[in-house]
């Protein structure tokens, strides 16, 4: 009897072990719809008005005396989603019916009539930024010399001038025409 009865146990044990060792799953599902939107790109942004300078005539610059110039206001809108941004300018030689005068790279001094058929273009604010342009695009420094200038959002006025090249130079009497171009990039 204590065979049998072990036996017993012993087969109660093995089909409750094999009961257990195979679960009873019951499934369900259940979803949820995503969306995500990309960031868009920090991007820069520049409106300049107005479209188009004229500075009338302006005599030669002489040797002996101060630069001749002209300037007027321009506006610069900063209307990227960057927090801040560079100003970067440059200028095409001007040209006319009796050849073209090549901008000068300022080199820390402006030199009065440093040479037939070159000038300067020129943009400032104050005494806080300024940028001589040439045909590279070069930025608006804080100060002659100093980094970069920065530009928050919105408008800034600047005044943009032209120093007249040296007495005999080509164009007496013509007019000359140049592109300034003004790019904006991210600081």
């Amino acid at each position: 009897m204590r065979r049998r009865l072990l036996f017993t146990i012993a087969t109660l044990v093995a089909a409750g072990l094999a009961a257990g060792a195979v679960p009873a799953f019951t499934a369900d599902t259940g979803t949820i719809s995503v969306t995500v939107k990309a960031q868009a790109a920090v991007g820069p942004c520049l409106t300049v008005t107005p479209g188009a300078v004229n500075f009338g005539p302006l005599p030669f610059s002489t040797s002996n005396s101060a630069v001749s110039d002209g300037n007027t206001n321009i506006t610069v809108g900063f209307c990227g989603t960057a927090t801040g941004q560079n100003l970067l300018g440059s200028t095409t030689p001007a040209t006319g019916p009796s050849g073209s005068w090549t901008p000068l790279a300022y080199d820390g001094t402006i030199h009065p009539c440093p040479a037939l058929n070159e000038f300067y273009l020129y943009i400032f604010e104050g005494n806080t930024v300024s940028l001589e342009m040439i045909q590279t695009p070069a930025p608006v420094l804080a100060s002659h010399g100093g980094p970069p200038a920065v530009f928050p959002t919105g408008e800034k006025v600047f005044r943009l001038g032209i120093y007249m090249p040296c007495q005999g130079s080509s164009g007496a009497g013509d007019t000359k025409t140049l592109t300034a171009t003004f790019t904006a990039v991210v600081a």
